[in-house]
């Protein structure tokens, strides 16, 4: 007991002075920020704001993690959902793949909800020719209990409607501080979660993304990402959008997608094109995160992609990434730091052509 005792208050010595180096930091870099800008210190509003963001977020990444991990934990569950994180998948082969990695198991998704506030769900329409393959689905569903069925057709040509159907659906449910969209094709490092959700909020961020890009739009039919909105921008590239691999909403984002109906919107030949669209007609805050697409599990890497958009090879791809220590660090210091901070994140190359 009395050992206890003692590491709890090394604990919060040590946490003392972390405040204090932090608040050091924060203060120098608002001073550099200042000489940078010619003399224009950043708000003092929102210097604060990322230093207590900074200091929730070291203890909530250790609980993070140890959820995910099956260890037990005796923080109060939080009052409100953090985030739902949704990954879009149509394949039983990927989820279980996931399942066997990155995707808690039943009992981890409970602890994970209850004490970081963060649920996760396969995102999975409805196959209206092929009663078998809803059969086997319904079953899928009944046995595991991680999916969230919508109200679409599961086919490549309606994903910009089964994404307008899922950022709809949570809002109203769940109406999370964020909805996160993920691929069944990417590694999420989910234990990141909750400092890089503090460091989006604290940026106001309400459209958040790896990268922006305004990749070559194809006018031929038969082209896989054929845009047949193509006449109407009138060029052969798109306007800056992220890429659809993973971004997330804000509550605010989404509640202001939520009152738009489907018919009503220009809507592009790929999901991620439509929600950027989308995204530019509402007055909402961009916000840039490259820690979203690695190629490699990394110290200030989120999620994990590929240059086939997404994982190339998925399935071996996953459980080579998952079998790296790098991919699912333990952090047990409160030294150090979950991620470097987004400011000090550079952008990578490859996401700026």
């Amino acid at each position: 007991m009395e050992a206890r005792t003692e590491r709890k208050v090394l604990r919060k010595k040590i946490l003392l002075v972390l405040a204090v180096c932090v608040l050091a930091t924060a203060s120098i870099y608002a001073l550099i920020s200042t000489l940078h800008s010619g003399g224009s210190a950043p708000p003092r509003d929102r210097v604060l704001a990322r230093f207590r963001a900074t200091l929730r977020s070291y203890a909530s990444v250790d609980a993070t993690t140890d959820l995910l991990h099956g260890a037990s934990t005796s923080k109060t569950a939080p009052k409100g959902l953090r985030a739902f994180l949704g990954v879009m998948s149509d394949q039983r082969e990927r989820r279980d793949v996931l399942r066997e990695t990155w995707f808690p198991d039943a009992e981890g998704l409970q602890r994970l909800e209850a004490s970081a506030g963060i649920r996760m769900r396969f995102v999975v329409g409805h196959w209206s020719n092929d009663p078998e393959r809803e059969r086997a689905m319904n079953e899928e569903e009944s046995e595991l209990g991680d999916i969230l069925r919508l109200p679409v057709n599961e086919t490549y040509t309606n994903l910009p409607m089964k994404t307008w159907v899922f950022f709809r659906t949570v809002y109203d449910k769940f109406t999370p501080d964020y909805i996160l969209k993920t691929d069944d094709d990417l590694y999420t490092q989910v234990q990141r979660l909750p400092y890089a959700m503090r460091e989006w909020a604290a940026d106001a961020g309400d459209y958040v993304g790896c990268s922006f890009i305004n990749g070559e739009m194809y006018d031929l039919p038969r082209h896989r990402f054929f845009e047949p909105l193509s006449f109407v921008f009138g060029k052969r590239e798109y306007y800056l959008f992220f890429s659809g691999g993973f971004y997330a909403l804000s509550r605010r984002a989404a509640g202001l997608l939520r009152r738009v109906n489907f018919g009503d919107m220009r809507i592009g030949a790929g999901e991620d094109t439509t929600i950027g669209l989308w995204m530019l007609a509402f007055n909402v805050s961009h916000t840039q995160d490259p820690r979203l697409c690695h190629y490699e599990c990394e110290p200030d890497s989120i999620a994990v992609t590929g240059p086939c958009n997404g994982l190339c090879s998925p399935k071996e791809k996953m459980l080579e990434l998952h079998a790296d220590p790098k991919c699912h660090p333990q952090y047990r210091s409160w030294l150090a730091p979950p991620l470097p901070p987004l400011d000090l994140v550079p952008v990578h190359a490859w996401c700026q052509q």
